[in-house]
């Protein structure tokens, strides 16, 4: 049975090739002289065909079927673009405009090419000639949606030509000669409304009957922002200029980043605000680009926080504009522009000290190639619905939230930093343990040490008068610490909401005990919330791979060796990491924050450059 279906099989074709050996060779022939109705033929020569770089090798074949299945966007395969906001010619730097116009200012922001630096930011899309195509004959193109791409047609002028959607003619000359076009997103995705994906279509609109049945539509999908991780190696450290006020501080973190390998070192900010790890998140954009290499478009965003502004978030943040934007460089925005009083309650939290990311993983069966967002942020205490909404919409870092409303700044980097770990995901966490600060100090009381100062040489503020603060000696021995009754309070309830913390990461990334790295440092209470007491170790800078600087927590010293400062090296020394000392107790830490707050690191894309290959 099997034989004798072979054999009607083999000679239906024969018959097939037969009975067409005097089928039309081209489009002319089938509308002009076989069979000018007959849609049979017309679509076999005459059908329009748009390509794109659906398979992901930075390429569009124009020649074979490598970059079939054009017209559909799945995981694995589907061309891509990017949201074209960089700055190639560095027109917007020099611009002194509000602060709404220069958030606003791009290269999407204009109707033409700025360049060949800008066109390399674009997705191609090719029609492929007809060159028997009859005269007369017209068709358009069709962009949906719309207003969230700009299409250009590649005409050969300098800024090329800009298609607009359904009125874009194409006479039977371009057909004949075939078309390039280049695609830009014209914004980032900012929230539900749009998944990213958009359709161009070609259709004729005369000269071909039946023509609508001959167009072609290929699908492509907008890049999503990445945020990067501390695993991610550094390409260039910041903190703010302030003077002598934080001179300390610059000065040591200079030197561990030199030491870490990051050969410029320290750079310094001219800005009127300190807290420069809460102006912005750096992340990256990319898609496939020549030759199969991906090409990245920094993205700085910017923090949603007001900080007393009336209209736009804390000034010093323009600096993703004014000092970083340009070629493949860009800023992006998301934030409630009119607040209510609960707004501002909350505004802290929108500060990008609150944002980290935890590294990629698996965990339950479920992949997370590109890492989750860390945030602090609960139904009742929460960041800007608008930032959040973009951050979420970008699809690829699902996040994971905890309650950070119990501490008077709220952000998860005063409690944790994730740090490399000889593990199954490649990563652990550093920790906050306030029962373990306490225990410490214990021992020494109990050792007949309970008179040891700690904060020697420091100076603290010696009340809460903002206008009129009192200055002072630190200095205070370890037994008067332990006899602080509200002390010891805030530090136990600070260890129970830390464990309600751990709890939900454990659950939510498979972290288990042997993968955190407790640091011990007490907590103290004041108006707002908790605060670290002692110089937060884990609200350090990670400088790569080994290299991790925390604040100095000026402990008690034993035998000439600082017992906090002893732990955490002691800690760091077993997973490889060397840790390096930095000054901030009189700048930052006195102001309720440490040195991964006065300072902001931008890192390589890592793994996240060619994030299309991570399922």
């Amino acid at each position: 049975m099997k034989a004798k279906l072979t054999l009607l099989l083999i000679l239906s074709c024969v018959a097939l090739v037969n009975c067409r050996h005097d089928e039309p060779k081209n489009c002319k022939e089938s509308l002009n002289e076989k069979a000018p109705n007959d849609v049979k033929y017309i679509a076999k020569y005459c059908q329009l065909d748009l390509r794109v770089d659906a398979n992901r090798d930075g390429n569009v074949d124009l020649t074979g079927d490598s970059d079939a299945a054009e017209d559909s966007y799945t995981d694995a395969h589907g061309a891509i673009f990017l949201a074209n906001i960089d700055d190639d010619e560095n027109t917007c730097a020099a611009v002194n405009i509000s602060d709404s116009a220069l958030a606003a200012c791009n290269d999407a922001a204009d109707e033409f090419i700025n360049g060949e630096k800008d066109l390399l930011d674009m997705a191609r899309i090719h029609l492929l000639p007809l060159s028997d195509v009859p005269d007369g004959t017209s068709a358009t193109i069709i962009i949906e949606p719309s207003d969230k791409v700009r299409l250009f047609w590649l005409d050969g002028s300098e800024k090329g030509k800009v298609v607009e959607s359904e009125v874009f003619a194409i006479n039977a000359a371009m057909l004949k000669e075939g078309m390039e076009f280049a695609l830009e997103g014209i914004d980032i995705i900012r929230d539900n409304s749009w998944n990213g994906l958009v359709s161009v279509s070609v259709k004729y609109t005369s000269g071909v009957e039946n023509g609508e049945s001959l167009g072609d539509t290929v699908v492509l999908k907008e890049a999503p922002i990445i945020l990067s991780h501390h695993l991610n190696a550094p390409k260039a450290i910041y903190a703010t200029d302030a003077g002598i006020y934080n001179s300390d501080m610059t000065a040591d973190l200079d030197a561990a980043a030199k030491t870490a390998g990051i050969s410029n070192g320290l750079n310094l900010l001219d800005i009127d605000d300190i807290w420069t790890q809460d102006l912005f998140e750096a992340g990256t954009m990319s898609m496939p680009g020549p030759g199969g290499k991906a090409h990245v478009i920094q993205v700085n965003v910017r923090t949603a926080a007001f900080y007393n502004e009336e209209s736009h978030p804390r000034s010093g943040s323009q600096i993703i504009y004014t000092v970083f934007r340009g070629e493949d460089v860009a800023g992006a925005e998301a934030y409630k522009k009119h607040r209510t009083s609960d707004d501002y309650e909350m505004d802290s939290l929108n500060s990008t000290g609150n944002l980290e990311v935890f590294p990629p993983y698996t965990h339950n069966g479920k992949s997370y190639p590109l890492g989750r967002i860390f945030i602090g942020s609960i139904p009742s205490f929460h960041v800007d619905k608008f930032f959040m909404a973009m951050l979420e919409s970008q699809g690829v870092q699902p996040p994971i939230k905890v309650d950070t409303s119990w501490l008077a700044v709220g952000h998860v980097d005063e409690i944790f930093s994730v740090t490399k770990m000889d593990n199954e995901r490649g990563w652990g966490l550093l920790a906050n343990d306030a029962r373990l600060a306490r225990e410490m100090l214990q021992k020494l009381v109990d050792d007949g040490l309970g008179e040891t100062k700690m904060f020697v040489g420091c100076e603290t503020y010696l009340n809460d008068d903002e206008y009129n603060p009192q200055v002072g000696d630190a200095a205070i021995s370890v037994a008067e610490v332990l006899d602080d009754e509200y002390i010891m309070a805030a530090s136990q309830e600070a260890a129970v909401k830390v464990d309600e913390m751990l709890e939900i990461i454990k659950n939510e990334t498979g972290l288990t005990k042997a993968d955190i790295i407790p640091v011990p440092f007490l907590h103290e209470e004041t108006g707002y919330g908790s605060i670290a007491y002692m110089p937060g170790m884990v609200n350090g800078v990670s400088l790569g791979d080994g290299h991790f600087a925390a604040p100095d927590p000026h402990g008690p010293e034993v035998n000439g060796k600082d017992i906090f400062k002893k732990n955490l090296e002691e800690s760091l020394t077993k997973i490889n990491t060397k840790v390096y000392w930095v000054e901030d107790f009189s700048s930052y830490h006195v102001n309720m924050g440490e040195i991964h707050c006065g300072s902001n690191i931008i890192r390589e894309a890592g793994t996240a450059e060619r994030w299309w290959e991570k399922k």
